[in-house]
């Protein structure tokens, strides 16, 4: 009785033994695959990382391309309006110097030929128009300060 008693521990022994080889080999497996697919994970996370970061610059470059071009188109709209307001000075300047039937042919004419108004008086311009009023403007700017130049000497400098 006392052999088969040990015979029968050992057969436990023996069993619990292969019992645990049997679980560390799983584990072992386990923990390879673990591996393995924690190894295919970080290159697919990298990879992820690459294009997250790839498309947050992208992004940020965009905001950066649309910002400059709402302060270009800014510039230009006070530009504009700028040199509208510099015509209507100067139209508002010829009006004064002329009578009413002059004033109101010359308007007629300016309406048209530089198309700067509508009917409803909103502004309806054209980016060559602008370009020749302004011309016109600053070229008239330039005879009447040669004028006030030539003026300036000839009272400066008597002979």
């Amino acid at each position: 009785m006392l052999n088969q008693h040990m015979i029968n521990q050992e057969k436990r022994e023996i069993f619990i033994k292969c019992i645990i080889i049997e679980f560390n080999r799983r584990k072992d497996k386990s923990i390879k695959i673990q591996i393995n697919q924690r190894d295919q994970n970080e290159t697919k996370y990298e990879e992820l990382q690459q294009k997250y970061s790839h498309s947050i610059k992208e992004k940020m470059l965009l905001k950066l391309e649309r910002d400059q071009l709402i302060a270009k188109n800014d510039a230009l709209q006070r530009n504009i309006q700028n040199i509208i307001n510099q015509i209507q000075l100067y139209l508002g300047r010829q009006e004064n110097k002329q009578g009413k039937r002059t004033r109101e042919s010359n308007r007629q004419i300016t309406y048209s030929r530089y198309n700067v108004y509508n009917q409803n008086m909103q502004y309806n311009y054209s980016f060559k128009n602008i370009e020749n009023i302004q011309y016109n403007y600053q070229f008239e700017n330039i005879k009447t300060n040669k004028k006030k130049v030539k003026q300036k000497q000839i009272y400066h400098f008597p002979r």
